[in-house]
């Protein structure tokens, strides 16, 4: 019973008398915060590089960010997007 109260408690703060105790966060939200956020860029530059990052058009990926909406994100977002674009069936 003991072991249970132990694993809880990690730092125990005293504020005028008072104190406070804060729980462990899960290892996998501490993680998500230590990696730095990838950068966003704009369509324009995203299909700027379309070759290089993409392996596509200029054109295709312009038309995959304008369908989706996206006027800036990430690049692993844009590939996917880009990638399920390319994917669609032309009916």
């Amino acid at each position: 019973m003991q072991e249970k109260t132990v694993q809880e408690k990690t730092t125990s703060e005293k504020t005028e008398g008072k104190v406070e105790v804060k729980k462990k966060e899960p290892q996998a939200e501490a993680k998500k915060k230590r990696q730095p956020a990838e950068p966003i860029y704009t369509a324009r530059e995203l299909a700027a590089s379309a070759k290089n990052v993409f392996g596509a058009r200029r054109e295709c990926v312009e038309a995959a960010l304008e369908a989706a909406g996206k006027q800036e994100c990430t690049v692993s977002e844009a590939r996917r997007i880009v990638e399920n674009f390319l994917k669609k069936e032309v009916g």
